[in-house]
């Protein structure tokens, strides 16, 4: 039988090389270059053949070689940028020689004299070509089969266009030896939030401090007109006699913010932003041209044995009249029909005021059971900490609510967001990530419309399945349902980056920034969005406005750099 002359095809690893800077080397020491490469090619035979690989040709400064197995390919290409990089060591700066090296898994067509072509081979060279001198990167394909098989670390750098191919490429660096898999891929968004939380201290610490001294960047803003549709829930006031239940007043301040961000046609400011507010002596219209505000609503709370008092105002900002003001004296089992009505009061009262039909607010994952909700308060008190052992807390917490009613939707669906969190702190463990998912889907079935829970499950899909499209899906579920959910917008503009969708990366950010404007978190993160995208003077005046807020802010310090 004749061998089909136009060869046979295969689905075969392919690596693929060449050297960074070739012409440079050669025109400063032609001969000296062509002795390196030697040297370093007879590396890549070494290598290629111990793992079960065929070299293709070497043509000029280039290596094409083909594997069976992926594993072996990117095992190969490690072992030889491991093995380069100490030759480097012994030669001048200027005439080490680097290559860049790509690992495709693909079908390619194997001609009779052993050459191969086809979309295979052209996918491995253009990662080759966007690769870092002395660096490995691999398609998503080749990912997929190494993932759980090398003990290497991988970063996902977005999804690459390739000439003749119709869909995109995704792309990951390999970055370290000895990392778990699983870990590496929630440290490229979690580790980020850790090192955040630790430097700014959400919840207080250095925010609480640096937001005392924010008048510098907010002055343009207190110029700015007032927006009637933004409203600020300030921190009610714990009027109780044990400072223990400092904790239900900050509970009740979160409530009402969770709510009105549901109330259809508002902009409600994040809690961030306005825990910086509480014991603030500010004036109501000093805080609303801070923050861009129409309307402020303000109370205290007053808890004793199993009464209530709740005090709320909804305030003009503009003149300071009142547009509506109750107090509640109510027995605690009421308290639920107490916020309720707080959120529909408030609600028609802006829907008046903006001559829109009466806005319609409803309650969502909630319990009616006291002693669950009140370990739900506790939870929310303690994961505001900031801390790891703040989140350790919070975990007790929300597992007793959900002992004490197992149909409370929002207690599965924050402690889907705290292992995460906690991921973020101290490594994700073989549990955390499959914990939070169970718990969000858990959130998901018993109600459906928890934001909270989407945009948990997001973030599993996102930065542990790397499930890309079912992510996307979760977090665009989760703000249609939520649209005032700044740190949701900060999530998903973050992923929209990955994969250089600027525009919409940026205009989330934004949107995160306004609806949560003086949280160095979002703000650096604003500044990173307009780095990659090439917005340098926006950068850099961004990176300004963090320094007004946290003086000598790393992140901001990063982006100017």
């Amino acid at each position: 039988m004749l061998a089909d002359p136009e060869g046979s095809r295969k689905l075969e690893a392919i690596l693929a090389a060449d050297v960074a800077g070739y012409s440079r080397l050669m025109q400063d020491d032609d001969e000296a270059t062509v002795r390196t490469l030697e040297a370093y090619r007879a590396v890549f035979r070494e290598k290629i053949e111990a793992h079960h690989g065929r070299v293709v040709d070497m043509a000029g400064d280039s290596v094409l070689a083909v594997f069976e197995a992926a594993t072996e390919a990117v095992r190969t290409a490690f072992e030889i940028q491991s093995e380069l990089s100490q030759r480097n060591e012994g030669l001048p700066e200027a005439r080490r020689m680097r290559f860049r090296i790509g690992v495709n898994l693909g079908e390619v067509i194997e001609r009779p004299d052993g050459t191969v072509y086809g979309d295979g081979v052209n996918v491995a060279a253009r990662l080759e070509s966007i690769g870092e001198p002395g660096g490995v990167t691999v398609s998503g394909t080749v990912f997929d089969q190494v993932k759980n098989r090398l003990q290497l670390g991988f970063d996902f750098i977005g999804e690459q266009e390739v000439k003749n191919i119709a869909e995109l490429v995704r792309a990951y660096r390999v970055v370290a030896e000895g990392t778990p898999v699983s870990a590496e891929r929630v440290a490229f968004g979690l580790r980020r939030r850790r090192m955040r939380r630790a430097l700014i201290g959400v919840g207080g610490g250095i925010v609480a401090g640096a937001l005392a001294g924010s008048w510098l960047w907010t002055r343009a803003q207190r110029r700015a007109p007032l927006a009637n549709n933004r409203i600020a829930v300030l921190p009610f006031v714990s009027m109780s006699a044990s400072t223990d239940d400092e904790y239900f007043a900050d509970g009740i301040t979160e409530e009402l913010i969770s709510r009105l961000s549901r109330v259809k046609g508002l902009e409600v400011i994040a809690r961030t932003s306005i825990a910086s507010y509480k014991g603030s002596k500010k004036k109501i219209g000093e805080i609303a041209g801070e923050l861009s505000v129409g309307t402020i609503l303000e109370g205290s709370v007053r808890k004793a044995e199993h009464k209530v008092r709740i005090t709320a105002q909804l305030i003009n900002a503009g003149n300071e009249a009142h547009l509506w003001s109750e107090d509640y004296d109510r027995e605690l089992k009421d308290i639920f029909v107490v916020q309720s009505d707080i959120a529909q009061r408030v609600a028609d009262a802006l829907a008046m005021r903006l001559g829109v039909a009466r806005a319609q607010q409803t309650e969502v994952g909630g319990t009616r059971d006291l002693e669950a909700y009140n370990a739900y308060l506790k939870a929310r008190f303690y994961y505001n900490k900031g801390s790891a052992e703040g989140l350790h807390q919070a975990l007790q917490y929300y597992e007793e609510a959900i002992r004490r009613d197992a149909s409370f939707a929002l207690a599965y669906a924050a402690l889907a967001d705290t292992y995460e969190q906690l991921a973020g702190y101290e490594g994700a463990s073989a549990e955390r990530m499959p914990k939070a998912r169970a718990a969000a889907l858990k959130a998901l079935e018993l109600d459906e419309s928890v934001a909270e829970a989407h945009m948990a499950l997001g973030v599993v899909k996102a930065f542990y399945d790397w499930d890309f499209p079912g992510a996307e899906e979760a977090f665009k579920r989760a703000l249609a349902l939520n649209p005032n959910s700044a740190i949701g917008r900060d999530w998903y503009g973050w992923y929209l980056l990955w994969f250089r969708r600027w525009d919409e990366a940026i205009a989330e950010l934004r949107r995160a920034v306004e609806l949560d404007p003086v949280s160095v978190i979002i703000g650096s993160d604003l500044g990173w969005e307009l780095i990659h995208a090439g917005g340098w003077d926006e950068a850099i005046e961004q990176a300004r406005k963090i320094f007004e807020l946290d003086p000598g802010n790393t992140f901001a310090l990063g982006i100017l750099g």
